[in-house]
């Protein structure tokens, strides 16, 4: 299991992400995700870290594991392994979706770029790029370091790890890019004891859902897409209903692309 601790030490702000935004897997054959994104990303308007979902390499290692009979840790790693081939499909993309809108009298630069730890991540946001998270190299410095557990099982994906990291990282936002629409509010317990029904996220969200202020969830298969607020718990039971899930109201409420 990696063990996670929330860390006081690590600013929130400043030149730090404020939004932790997950690229689900499936949207990884969208072919102008890099728009789609970078339209998205400019509606958030503020300092984000991405993380890339497994997609169609991480459903690779789930036939791998039911083919060869891997254990679950085995199957686990190899699953976040991908998340660091994906990251660097995402990071490629958005690099060269920049360079294709660069005109002839300007040099195309760099909006995107592979961090591993929090140092690398503030770089890149205080340079005006976007870190990609290389998933595998952010548990590795977690592992064995507090409070959150994640388990080496298929109940945890990119969903878990990237909440995980915005706990992490005391990142006020957790943005959920998906293929589909945002489920209903109040679908689970604060003790992530009970789901009233399916939900389009890992099963191991649940654990990790109270302790987020703010999840933010886009279906961005949708056109228009629209960045809605989503409260997995009751409302009362969040985390936070302070200025910061006000500020998130009110950021959101104008997300509808035009």
């Amino acid at each position: 299991m990696h063990q996670l601790r929330e860390t006081s030490g690590l600013p929130s702000g400043g030149f730090g992400p404020r939004s932790i935004v997950k690229v689900g897997g499936s949207l990884l054959d969208l072919p102008d995700l890099a728009i789609r994104l970078r339209e998205q990303l400019a509606e958030l308007n503020e300092p984000v870290a991405l993380i890339a979902g497994g997609g169609a390499a991480a459903n690779a290692v789930r036939d791998w594991s039911e083919m060869f009979g891997l254990d679950e840790p085995t199957a686990h790693w190899l699953a976040v392994d991908s998340l660091s081939l994906t990251a660097r499909l995402v990071c490629d993309l958005l690099n060269r979706e920049l360079s294709d809108r660069a005109n002839s009298n300007s040099t195309p630069g760099t909006i995107a770029e592979i961090a591993a730890d929090w140092p690398s991540a503030c770089a890149a946001v205080s340079r005006g790029v976007i870190p990609v998270l290389d998933a595998r190299g952010l548990l590795t410095e977690f592992s064995g370091a507090g409070e959150i557990t994640l388990p080496e099982t298929w109940a945890v994906t990119s969903d878990s790890i990237a909440a995980a990291i915005a706990i992490r990282w005391n990142v006020p936002h957790l943005v959920l890019l998906k293929s589909v629409a945002r489920p209903p509010d109040g679908l689970l317990s604060r003790d992530g004891s009970a789901r009233l029904m399916a939900l389009p996220v890992d099963d191991w969200f649940e654990q990790l859902a109270p302790r987020l202020s703010t999840i933010l969830w886009c279906n961005l298969r949708e056109t228009p897409f629209c960045c809605e607020y989503w409260r997995p718990l009751a409302a009362a039971e969040m985390q936070s209903e302070s200025g910061e899930t006000e500020a998130a109201d009110g950021k959101t409420a104008g997300a509808d692309r035009n």
